[in-house]
C-alpha cells in the first residue's frame, strides 16, 4: 500500500524561493513540449510520444531541457504524455456516447508564462533516502528534506504548486501484508498515486466485477475502532442484504453523544423499512455552533464513512455523476482482472480526478440511504475520541505516555513524551498536547480551533512548527 507524508511549505519558509524556481523552470519544460507536440501534429497528424521527444530535445540542445537534470526533464516529459493519453482517452469516449460529458474534452493548454507553475517530482531512482532525510540531484538546488518514513520506502516525491504554498508529497510503501498476512498478494491493490477515494473505490469495483459480476461490496476505513464487533458485523450482514435487493447506494450513520466538528453529519428523511432512512443532506465537518444545532435537533447522525453497495449500482452512479472519472477506468473492463491489469493502471489512474467519494457520488446521488448502528464506533482520527476510548482517573482526567501529577482538576487530557512529568493544578476540560517542539494548549470542546493554529502556524512560522 503507498501512503503519503505531506509537508506545507509556506512563503515564509526559506525553503519557499527554491521550489517556486524548479517549478518555473518545470513549467518552462512543459510548455516547450507542449509546443513540440501540437507543432509535429499539425505536420503530420501524429502524437510525438515522451520517449521520442526526449532524444528530440537532447539532439536539439533545448535550453528548457538542459534547465534541469536529465532524469529531471524526463519526469515532465512522462507527465505530459499522460495528460495527452488522457485527453485522447477521453475524446474516444465523448465521440462514444458526449451526453455523459458536460462538454467535449479540451487540449492540454499552455500554462501561464510568469504567474503559471508546473507539478514537479522525482522517482525513487531519482534521490537518495539516507536515515531521516531525502537527498536531491545537486543540479537543482533544493535543500535536503527530513522525513519520518522508514528508510528505502520512499519510492516518489511531488512538490505540487498551490495557490499560496508549496505542497510536498512524499510517497511511501507500508505493507498491507504486514497488517493482512492471510490476504493472497492478487487480493491487494495498490494505488500508483494518490487521488483520493472516488478514483480508489471505482477501480476496485471494476476489479470485483470482473471477478464476481453481481457482488456486494463493503468500503471501511482501516483507522476507526470498532468496539461491538457483533452488533458491527449484525449491521454489515443486514446492510448487504438491502444492497443485494435494490439499487441503492448505503451508509452507516452513528447517533452522535456530543457536538463533534471533527466527522461528517448525514440528515435523515423519510423511513424505508426496518431502520434505513433515505438521507436528506451530507454537511462536512460543521463548525461548533452549527454541529450542537444537529445534535440537538436528533435529525442528525455522524457519517461513519462505512458504504455498502451492489457493484453494479456504484459503477452505474460513476457513470452518471463522474464522467471523467469513467473516461479513465472504463476503457479497461477487458483486462481487469488480468495481468495486463496493472499496467493499464499505472498508466491512466493518475490521470484520475482528484475527487472524494462523499463528495463525487454520495452528496449528489438521489438514491442514498442510511441505516442507524450502535456498534462502538469511534473515527481515531480527534482528541475528542481519543479522550473517551481512554482510561481516566476519578476525576475523569486523561494522561498517556507521560508521568503525572494533577491536583484539584479535572476532565482533562494530558498527552507528553513519556521523559516529561505533567504537574497539573486547577485545569477543567483542557487538552494538554506536547510533540517535537511544539506545545499545544486549550479547552478540550474546542477541538476545532485546532485547524485554525495549524494555518496560523504555516503562515506566520513555516512548517518547522508543524
Amino acid at each position: 500500500m503507498y501512503l503519503v507524508e505531506q509537508h506545507i511549505i509556506s512563503v515564509n519558509d526559506k525553503r519557499y524561493k527554491d521550489l517556486d524556481r524548479i517549478c518555473f523552470l518545470s513549467k518552462n519544460l512543459y510548455n516547450a513540449a507542449l509546443y513540440e507536440i501540437k507543432q509535429e501534429f499539425l505536420r503530420t497528424g501524429k502524437w510525438i510520444r515522451s520517449g521520442e521527444l526526449n532524444k528530440k530535445m537532447v539532439a536539439e540542445n533545448n535550453v528548457d531541457y538542459r534547465a534541469m537534470s536529465g532524469s529531471s526533464s524526463q519526469q515532465v516529459l512522462m507527465s505530459l504524455d499522460k495528460n495527452l493519453k488522457s485527453y485522447f482517452s477521453a475524446i474516444k469516449a465523448w465521440k462514444r456516447d458526449n451526453k455523459k460529458f458536460t462538454g467535449c474534452p479540451k487540449f492540454p493548454r499552455y500554462k501561464h508564462k510568469t504567474k503559471g507553475r508546473n507539478v514537479f517530482s522525482y522517482s525513487y531512482a531519482q534521490f537518495k533516502h539516507k536515515g531521516n532525510f531525502i537527498f536531491f540531484p545537486k543540479k537543482e538546488g533544493l535543500s535536503p528534506l527530513k522525513t519520518n518514513c522508514k528508510e528505502g520506502s520512499v519510492k516518489q516525491v511531488r512538490f505540487i504548486p498551490k495557490a499560496d504554498c508549496y505542497s510536498i508529497e512524499v510517497v511511501y510503501e507500508s505493507s498491507v501484508k504486514e497488517q493482512l498476512p492471510e490476504l493472497k498478494p492478487e487480493q491487494i491493490l495498490l494505488e500508483p498515486t494518490r487521488r483520493n477515494t472516488a478514483p480508489c473505490i471505482a477501480w476496485a469495483s471494476y476489479h470485483i466485477r470482473a471477478l464476481n459480476p453481481n457482488a456486494n461490496i463493503v468500503v471501511a476505513p482501516s483507522d476507526h475502532l470498532i468496539l461491538k464487533e457483533g452488533e458491527f458485523l449484525a449491521a454489515i450482514e443486514k446492510g448487504l442484504d438491502f444492497v443485494s435487493q435494490s439499487d441503492n447506494l448505503l451508509t452507516l450513520g452513528i447517533k452522535p453523544n456530543r457536538p463533534e466538528t471533527g466527522y461528517g453529519y448525514i440528515q435523515i428523511a423519510e423511513a424505508a423499512g426496518d431502520n434505513f432512512y433515505k438521507v436528506k443532506t451530507f454537511t462536512e465537518k460543521p463548525e461548533l455552533e452549527l454541529a450542537k444545532v444537529f445534535v440537538e435537533s436528533g435529525e442528525f447522525y455522524w457519517n461513519s464513512g462505512l458504504f455498502m453497495w451492489n457493484v453494479n449500482t456504484i459503477i452505474k452512479a460513476n457513470e452518471a455523476l463522474l464522467p471523467e472519472l469513467t473516461s479513465k477506468l472504463a476503457p479497461g473492463k477487458d483486462v481487469y482482472g488480468t495481468v495486463q491489469e496493472k499496467q493499464f493502471i499505472d498508466e491512466n489512474f493518475p490521470a484520475c480526478p482528484n475527487v472524494s467519494i462523499d463528495f463525487g457520488i454520495m452528496e449528489k446521488a438521489d438514491n442514498v440511504y442510511v441505516s442507524l448502528g450502535d456498534f462502538g464506533w469511534s473515527d481515531l482520527g480527534t482528541w475528542g475520541s481519543l479522550y473517551d476510548l481512554s482510561p481516566k482517573d476519578e476525576a475523569g482526567n486523561v494522561a498517556l505516555k507521560c508521568k503525572s501529577l494533577i491536583y484539584n482538576s479535572k476532565d482533562n487530557i494530558v498527552v507528553l513524551p513519556d521523559n516529561k512529568l505533567a504537574v497539573i493544578d486547577g485545569l477543567e476540560g483542557y487538552l494538554i498536547a506536547e510533540s517535537d517542539n511544539v506545545l499545544l494548549i486549550c479547552k478540550k470542546d474546542e477541538e476545532h480551533t485546532i485547524r485554525k493554529y495549524v494555518n496560523d502556524a504555516q503562515i506566520k512560522l513555516g512548517e518547522e512548527y508543524i
